[in-house]
């Protein structure tokens, strides 16, 4: 018989193929291909190993990973195999993401990648003191899923030659530090990230606010939130493609599903997809009619293919019996409660299933969370007034969900 020996994954450190992640399904396992791009022959490379080496359930997260269920101790060699065969060019280093169109957005304010490459090439030789979570945000502006995303340092194009440097936070928390050109402004993340790495390991750029508690950001650096993808969305695309978006119900889909996807879209050409945050998938096609096709053959498979999907304003965690943490099967009561329209349109907040008090897949912005406790569930409402009918939708329309 042969032994897998996983290495040792540190507290808070993210999962990977390497360093797997014991959940209650088995063990989890994350990949992170370089800027979301995979093609759909490798997408459903990693999904036919998936099903073969775990229990067919793979996920996007909220960040745009691919997340990987199911996996034993005696799979996982296999599966770092696979994926390895499929040649996939995975992010290393840095934790540093830049939108999955960047560069490609007609609607962009600036490339990010030149910033981002010049921040992880620079931030190298002082990486490895960085903590397991120490990440960076370089946005380029326009239509982007990256103003949600949480970073210790975030770049923000303001216009083509302008940047705001800000910490600890996403588009709207994060604090001001300064604007400055395309060269300071990577001069001042590398100095943000160096202090970082001299306090240690579980230094991260919260610990700086401090410093910058008085600085005052100059009138208006900060734009209303972007544009945001949505599903069913076609957006133009530099090179004169097109790039069609679907997403997936609460971030998970199986092998199957995954697997004949990809294979109907290369019948219309496609060569290329994009995991983008906010759990979507974008679909990089070769002209607008191949996108229209795109979305319309897509509605065959479970993936949400319209704006007003209820499934949309539900942010649910692994739940049970995915997680042994969970107390709630939260997927099974997102799609009861998404089929009874119990969260709608007419409700200006998200809702948050979680399995457990630890809050996994907490959304950013204003939201409900809804907390499975042993033998019951509680209702944080994050200082939102509810509407008077809402426990009678969420609370009494739907039977307690458990672990099953």
């Amino acid at each position: 018989m042969t032994t897998t020996i996983i290495p040792h994954r540190q507290r808070g450190e993210c999962p990977s193929l390497s360093k797997p992640m014991p959940t209650g399904d088995g063990l989890l396992a994350r990949i992170n291909p370089i800027n979301g791009a995979i093609s759909p022959v490798a997408l459903a490379g990693v999904a036919e190993a998936a099903k073969r080496c775990g229990n067919g359930l793979l996920e996007v997260t909220l960040r745009g990973s691919l997340q990987i269920r199911g996996l034993r101790d005696e799979t996982v060699a296999d599966m770092n195999a696979a994926v390895e065969a499929l040649g996939l060019a995975i992010r290393t280093g840095l934790p540093l993401d830049i939108a999955p169109l960047a560069g490609l957005c007609a609607e962009e304010r600036a490339d990010p990648r030149p910033l981002a490459e010049a921040i992880k090439s620079q931030a190298t030789s002082f990486a490895a003191q960085f903590g397991p979570k120490v990440s960076v945000v370089v946005d380029g502006g326009g239509p982007s899923m990256l103003h949600g995303v949480k970073a210790d340092i975030r770049l923000t194009a303001l216009n083509a030659d302008t940047w705001q440097v800000a910490i600890a936070g996403d588009a709207q928390t994060a604090r001001f530090v300064g604007v400055y050109d395309a060269d300071l402004a990577v001069q001042s993340a590398i100095a943000l990230l160096r202090t970082i790495a001299e306090g240690g390991r579980k230094t991260r750029g919260r610990d700086l606010l401090p410093t910058f508690e008085t600085v005052q950001p100059p009138a208006q650096p900060r734009e209303a939130e972007p544009d945001r993808f949505h599903p069913s969305d076609i957006l133009p695309l530099t090179d004169g493609r097109s790039a069609a978006v679907i997403a997936l119900p609460f971030g998970t889909v199986t092998a199957e599903t995954l697997i004949a996807l990809c294979a109907d879209l290369q019948t219309l050409g496609i060569g290329e997809l994009r995991l983008s945050p906010e759990r979507m998938l974008i679909m990089l096609c070769p002209d607008h009619p191949a996108a229209e096709a795109a979305l319309y053959r897509s509605t065959a498979f479970d993936v949400i293919t319209k704006p007003d999907d209820p499934r949309l304003r539900i942010v649910a965690c692994a739940g049970a019996p995915a997680c042994a943490s969970a107390h709630l099967n939260t997927h099974a009561l997102a799609a009861e409660l998404a089929a009874k329209s119990a969260i709608g349109q007419d409700l200006p907040f998200l809702l948050h299933l979680s399995g457990c008090e630890k809050e996994c897949s907490k959304p950013s912005g204003t939201f409900i969370s809804v907390i499975g406790m042993p033998g019951s569930r509680k209702i944080v409402a994050n200082g939102i007034v509810l509407p008077p009918d809402f426990s009678d939708r969420l609370m009494t329309q739907t039977p307690m969900q458990r672990a099953s």
